[in-house]
């Protein structure tokens, strides 16, 4: 079984947010984690945002990258700048991937601007690891999948991510041609 760790600042928000996706995409097939550099607590606006999309994370607690150490990942995933640029060595053969989002901790404004925020983030790494899980065969059948993946190449490069999906898909399609001779 994979194991997995989602890195972040202070393990409250947005990798919490992320664990509670793998966790639910992966349907037991992963052992998923995170962790943070410094450990803040989770925060109840995150356990709030992701209760409205029907995954519960209150019983997730926040954890330091030390207490993994011993820990043999098959990959870890950094979700904000800061934890990629402070992660101490991490010994590992894990392959590594990175994608920074917005702390929604850090929104100020009305408390429907800053519940907004957090909307707004959980969705991008909704969006974001719905596309992982279907490359890493986490999901299936892919039609939903694939037309939230759509929805979010459009909404973050417009006409060119639809081209680039219909690119990815015959490629897919002839490399599965290519395999099955």
């Amino acid at each position: 079984m994979k194991k997995i760790l989602v890195l972040c600042t202070g393990n409250s928000c947005r990798s919490q947010i992320a664990e509670g996706y793998l966790r639910y995409f992966a349907k037991g097939r992963a052992e998923v984690y995170s962790a943070g550099i410094e450990t803040h607590g989770v925060n109840p606006k995150a356990i709030e945002t992701m209760r409205e999309d029907g995954i519960d994370i209150s019983n997730h607690t926040s954890n330091n990258i030390d207490e993994y150490r011993d820990v043999p990942f098959d990959f870890v995933i950094t979700v904000c700048d800061n934890a990629k640029e402070r992660c101490p060595f991490f010994p590992s053969t894990a392959k590594k991937f990175h994608q920074n989002f917005s702390d929604p901790a850090k929104a100020i404004g009305s408390e429907k601007e800053i519940k907004e925020a957090f909307r707004q983030i959980r969705q991008e790494i909704k969006d974001l690891h719905l596309a992982a899980s279907c490359a890493a065969g986490f999901v299936w059948p892919l039609r939903k999948p694939c037309a939230l993946a759509r929805t979010w190449l459009w909404n973050k490069f417009g006409p060119l991510g639809i081209i680039f999906q219909v690119l990815i898909s015959l490629l897919i399609f002839f490399l599965i041609v290519i395999i099955s001779q």
